[in-house]
């Protein structure tokens, strides 16, 4: 009786190792899918919010003020870049050169060149506009490839609407990993009384690509993400709302991004469960 009572207390013993071995590996891998997920979602915002940028600084490119020596009175961004403009039959070059590195009014670093050729006027219909990176960074992220932006409002009285494409898209973190990227886009400015440019971007479409880790991403807004101008001076460069699916493999990661607040506050799901997370530069160790 001792012995067989002995061979059922190894047994449950075991049985319970076993489950808390499981319980524990699962706890772990739960850990690691989360990690995952937000290293997804943080590389894909960053990517998002300075890719959105480079569509900007084009679009302020192309209604640069040249009548004051270069020196442009619309965006304090350029204040520290050299901006040139050569006419052509069709339209004009645009080059933005911000050398080896300048910090703008919102702190975020600079480098490298933007170079535009327009096609007509900006705001006109039909009009084309393509920005090209070369050695072009924002804060050490460096990134390539060809914006096209064509004009496809509806009128000239309506708030201005552009299809945008990125060929050749890449982005190169400091730890020398990469990722690659094409966009199909539609993207609105909402009207403001103080500028041309907009107070409000509204960002509709699909991106697909391959991640850091060499893995397929697709990228679908399914709710429009919308960017305010003046969220920029408290450093906060994500949509302010918007929803939009990042899928990667089998996974599919939801974000949310709020209702219209400036801040850094997304809310994530995966798998039904969901997450506030706080959206930050995706700086890993190499």
């Amino acid at each position: 009786m001792k012995r067989t009572g002995f061979k059922t207390n190894k047994l449950s013993l075991l049985v319970a190792a076993v489950c808390m071995m499981t319980f524990f590996a699962c706890d772990d891998q739960g850990a690691l899918d989360n990690n995952v997920a937000l290293d997804v979602i943080n590389d894909d915002i960053e990517l998002e919010s300075s890719y959105e940028e480079v569509d900007d600084l084009a679009l302020a490119g192309a209604s640069h003020d040249f009548s004051t020596g270069g020196r442009s009175e619309r965006d304090g961004r350029f204040e520290c870049a050299e901006v040139t403009k050569e006419e052509t039959d069709t339209g004009a070059i645009i080059t933005i050169d911000f050398g080896d590195g300048c910090e703008g009014p919102n702190g975020r670093v600079r480098a490298g060149i933007i170079r535009i050729t327009k096609t007509g006027d900006h705001w006109d219909l039909g009009s084309m506009m393509t920005a090209e990176m070369i050695g072009f960074s924002i804060d050490d992220l460096m990134f390539e490839g060809t914006r096209s932006v064509t004009n496809i409002s509806e009128s000239v009285d309506t708030n201005p609407t552009f299809k945008v494409t990125l060929i050749g898209g890449k982005a190169t973190w400091p730890d020398g990993t990469s990722a690659t990227r094409e966009v199909n886009r539609v993207r609105t400015l909402i009207k403001s009384d103080d500028s041309e440019l907009g107070r409000e971007v509204w960002v509709d479409g699909t991106t697909n690509g391959v991640n850091r880790e060499g893995e397929s991403i697709d990228v679908q807004i399914i709710e429009t993400l919308i960017f305010k101008r003046s969220c920029r001076a408290g450093k906060k460069f994500i949509p302010v709302s918007g929803v939009k699916q990042i899928t990667k493999g089998e996974v599919v990661i939801t974000i949310d991004f709020g209702d219209g607040e400036c801040d850094n506050i997304a809310i994530k799901t995966v798998d039904g469960v969901s997450t506030e997370i706080t959206i930050k530069k995706n700086r890993r160790k190499g």
